[in-house]
């Protein structure tokens, strides 16, 4: 047997060394030592007491952009990250008012939101861009609330989507307010309104560049659009134009963009100058009626027609707006164009072609290739080395919607 007295045994204060603190003993200090997820929850909170100081600290135009990214349900929501986000979200310079953030609301508590948060908003940062979008018929107090902000307060692109208005019509304080920050201003609306804004003679908005209606009722009115001095480009998307006729005098009016599917227009007159994109998209055409030598700077003209190619009266009409679009540079046709010229090409061969300086003939898919030589011919009679290329086509109306042509962004 091993003689245990030979074993070194350890001395008390190695014993104590390697001893668990003596709990019973009531002179000593007691020790707790953190469980695993105590540990977890303190490294937890310095990550969020980090975390909250780098939120604290981010630059204020850095805290715009990222408020601007959000829904307004989403920024208004982060006043709870810290104190120096409380009120952020009342400075943004973009503000989309869209009821769809909103689908737990009814439609009236939306509109008390939009008129609290258009109340909380610091006037003194200016707004940029204000987008109001709503189902349901709007109201005409909602709508003035939404529109008298945006003139009084130097907005400079307004932009609002509404099922309808109950009185028919876009506020009066379009036709009675003026506002020298407006540059952009789009409507669209689900059924056709009244614009009582057109025709004023006076320079209501005299720096508006760019105006985009769509289902607007546009009155028989040389001076519907006169009244928009700096008007640059007009986009108007299934208007309706009472009495068949459609008046446009804008002095500096560049780019035109007319698509009338479902209501046509017989007479269109142009005192645009400046005009050098036209675009128009229809079933039938109407007489372009111009001053003498109008049109003078014409580069690109798009016609797609949508109509039968057995209709001579438009065969009729597609030739008188060829000699009135005679200066352009660039022609694209559509696919139905091509097979109405081509199916009347005993009368299209005793037409000159007007155009005499184009550059550029394009057509879409379909038509390329088997675009009959007496419609070519008549293209290009002047025109020999202009270049012939495709158009793809994309169906928003079926397979004939020109891609990339019709462009009606805002």
């Amino acid at each position: 047997m091993a003689n245990l007295e030979h074993i070194p045994r350890a001395n008390n204060s190695t014993k104590r060394k390697h001893q668990e603190p003596n709990i019973n003993n009531n002179n000593k200090k007691k020790k707790i030592w953190p469980t695993h997820y105590e540990k977890q929850e303190l490294i937890t909170a310095d990550q969020y007491s980090d975390e909250e100081d780098r939120l604290t600290n981010l630059p204020e135009p850095m805290k715009l952009h990222i408020l601007s990214l959000l829904s307004l349900k989403q920024a208004i929501q982060t006043s709870a990250l810290s104190k120096s986000w409380v009120s952020s979200w009342t400075s943004i310079p973009v503000l989309t008012l869209n009821s769809g953030f909103f689908f737990t609301c009814s439609l009236c508590d939306f509109d008390k939101i939009v008129t609290k948060v258009l109340a909380c908003r610091d006037k003194s940062v200016k707004l940029n861009k204000l987008t109001f979008s709503r189902g349901g018929i709007s109201t005409i107090k909602i709508l003035k609330t939404v529109f008298s902000y945006a003139l009084s307060n130097g907005v400079k692109q307004v932009r609002a989507l509404i099922k309808g208005s109950r009185n028919g019509s876009w506020p009066d304080c379009l036709h009675n307010t003026s506002s020298d920050s407006l540059t952009r201003l789009k409507l669209i609306s689900c059924s056709e309104i009244r614009c009582q804004f057109l025709g004023h003679r006076l320079a209501l908005f005299k720096n508006l560049t760019n105006l985009y209606l769509e289902n607007a009722i546009i009155m028989d009115d040389p001076d519907a659009f006169s009244g928009f001095l700096a008007l640059e480009k007009l986009t108007l998307y299934h208007c309706c134009y009472k009495d068949d006729n459609l008046n446009i005098r804008a002095s500096q009016l560049s780019v035109l963009n007319i698509m009338c599917f479902y209501n046509s227009f017989d007479r269109c007159e142009l005192s645009t100058p400046k005009l050098r994109i036209f675009k128009f998209r229809a079933r039938t055409f109407p007489v372009l009626v111009t001053p003498p030598q109008a049109l003078p700077v014409l580069d690109e003209v798009v016609l797609d027609y949508q109509g039968s190619e057995n209709r001579k009266q438009s065969f009729q009409e597609m030739i008188t707006m060829f000699s009135t679009c005679h200066n352009a540079k660039s022609l694209t046709i559509s696919m139905y164009a091509v097979l109405l010229l081509s199916r009347f090409w005993k009368e299209l061969v005793k037409h000159c072609s007007p155009f005499r300086g184009l550059k550029f003939l394009k057509l879409d898919e379909d038509g390329f290739g088997k675009i009959p030589s007496d419609v070519k011919d008549y293209l290009l009679q002047y025109s020999v080395d202009a270049i012939i290329s495709v158009v793809y086509i994309e169906g928003m109306f079926g397979k004939n919607f020109l891609r990339n042509i019709f462009e009606f962004s805002f």
